[in-house]
């Protein structure tokens, strides 16, 4: 669970988290209101969370398989029996 936090739902969250808490700081410093969504950036924040969680489950992948994906080799009968394996 901690690696599906740390590598998926953080980095799909973050920039919208962050971009919402800007507008607001922002729309209170200039005593407006928040941006609407066809207004604001929200869209752009979106889409960085949704390109940052593919490249979290890109990593995840990579670290957990090891950059390889196992091949079976099936078992040979010869003088001897070897037995299958991964490559």
């Amino acid at each position: 669970m901690s690696r599906f936090l740390i590598h998926i739902l953080i980095p799909l969250l973050l920039p919208v988290v962050l971009y919402g808490l800007w507008a607001y700081f922002n729309a209170k410093r200039k005593d407006q209101g928040l941006p609407s969504w066809e207004e604001g950036s929200w869209f752009w924040a979106i889409i960085v969370g949704f390109v940052l969680a593919v490249a979290g489950f890109g990593y995840l992948f990579w670290t957990t398989t090891g950059g390889q994906r196992d091949i079976p080799v099936p078992p040979a009968q010869s003088s001897s029996i070897v037995p299958g394996r991964f490559v």
